[in-house]
């Protein structure tokens, strides 16, 4: 017999509130898949960089001087994505800390990414509503991208005009329990 999931996330109480921290769901394949395209990206890097500096066994003028900066600076770009999504992958967590005066959503291990601070008396309307996969024109779902960190989830609310959402490695019956907590805190006035 199959036992119950207990859930992903860990609840910390705190003396002004309570934390949830949920850890990122580690997809083994695409861990190792940008581990390996990372050590290929960073041997481009490497020789593109001494064709630009002269270090290389070829002097690059003109168009294939201007070809290669242009190449490394997509290469550069790429790569740092591939960092921050392989980083998110090992070391993750989405941690949503709720007090009195404010609900502030960190995507620890994510680089360059800064909190989002709400002011709790603003939060309406939170409710957990799960993620239907849309099917696009050409009959492929939009699946959430690998590469994509923050603002999506199964809970969400209303701050303002803006749908916030949160609790993104959630299944919907542990975001119902949560939920219930989370109203049950009197934090938030509905």
């Amino acid at each position: 017999m199959k036992k119950p999931f207990n859930g992903r996330a860990n609840v910390i109480y705190t003396m002004r509130g309570f934390t949830i921290e949920i850890p990122v769901k580690r997809h083994f394949f695409v861990i190792v898949f940008l581990a390996a395209w990372l050590g290929g990206w960073a041997i481009g890097e490497y020789f593109a960089l001494t064709q630009i500096l002269g270090l290389g066994d070829s002097n690059l003028e003109g168009f294939a001087l201007g070809f290669i900066i242009f190449w490394l600076i997509g290469w550069t770009i790429g790569g740092f994505f591939a960092i921050r999504t392989w980083l998110w992958m090992l070391t993750g967590k989405e941690v949503i800390t709720f007090d009195s005066s404010e609900l502030v959503i960190r995507n620890n291990g994510a680089l360059f990414s800064k909190p989002k601070v709400y002011d709790i008396k603003q939060v309406k309307n939170i409710t957990v509503e799960p993620i239907i996969l849309k099917m696009n024109s050409d009959g492929k779902s939009s699946a959430k991208s690998f590469f994509k960190i923050g603002n999506s989830g199964i809970f969400k609310f209303d701050y303002g005009s803006q749908t916030v959402r949160f609790g993104d490695c959630l299944d919907e019956a542990e975001g119902k329990k949560l939920l219930q907590l989370i109203l049950d805190s009197k934090l938030l006035k509905q």
